[in-house]
């Protein structure tokens, strides 16, 4: 299935990451020099640009804010863990493991701060995840395109080998944890590993973690949600880190 892109930021970020678009819809008669600007053939080079009403861009973005923009492109290509994410991870290296996040505006959002804090890829279970569709490349603002992201068999398998074969920290968020987040050492090869929305990280991969960390909170609350919890924990890695190097 194609992809669908929406809204001004988004198609403008996909341009500029070199996304190749098959087709480009924009809102008939629009007097948005602002967005006719964007899709000028002096910008991104000659662009397959078409005009449509704006009742069809709706439909076909089934209600999403548009802005009057489309873009339809490929199919997103998920990145071989093992041949194309490790061997051109930095060092120290960075994975955030998703298990079973669902919900699109989640995962956008860990995207894009993934991006933001120079991860070197995102890992998810091949099931029961959250699909890069527009919305995802909306929300993350095209960070989908800077961020390599695998899609892996069994997690917890992937865990043990992140572990034994290729000497990573994996460290999973749990409310309930006894250690908090700034008592582990994540100066080395890390991969933050984050539950799902409702129930958190299943069993098997709760066990294959290295550590089990929180992040602490002021009563009465004890959890966060799945993407600022993500941001919160790649900021104390990224801390620790630059404390190290001075």
């Amino acid at each position: 299935m194609k992809r669908i892109l929406w809204g001004r930021n988004s198609v403008r970020s996909a341009l500029e990451q070199n996304v190749q678009p098959d087709v480009l819809l924009l809102e008939a008669n629009s007097p948005d020099r602002e967005l006719r600007a964007l899709l000028a053939p002096t910008k991104f080079g000659r662009l397959p640009v078409f005009e449509r009403p704006r009742a069809e861009l709706d439909a076909i973005c089934r209600g999403g804010q548009h802005e009057g923009v489309l873009m339809i492109t490929g199919n997103y290509t998920y990145s071989d863990l093992e041949l194309e994410v490790l061997p051109n991870a930095k060092s120290p290296a960075t994975l955030v493991c998703l298990d079973e996040v669902t919900d699109l505006g989640n995962v956008g959002s860990i995207l894009r701060t993934a991006a933001a804090f120079g991860v070197d890829g995102v890992v998810v279970p091949k099931d029961r995840s959250a699909p890069v569709n527009g919305v995802v490349v909306r929300v993350s603002m095209a960070a989908t395109e800077l961020v390599r992201t695998a899609r892996v068999t069994n997690l917890a398998r992937t865990l043990t080998s992140l572990d034994e074969d290729h000497a990573f920290v994996t460290v999973g968020l749990d409310a309930n944890a006894e250690q908090t987040l700034d008592q582990i050492d994540l100066t080395g090869n890390v991969a933050i590993v984050m539950g799902s929305e409702g129930t958190g990280m299943r069993r098997l991969v709760r066990e294959k973690c290295t550590h089990l960390a929180k992040i602490p909170m002021a009563p009465p609350l004890d959890s966060l949600n799945v993407a600022i919890a993500t941001a919160v924990a790649l900021y104390e890695c990224q801390r620790q880190r630059q404390r190290s190097a001075r």
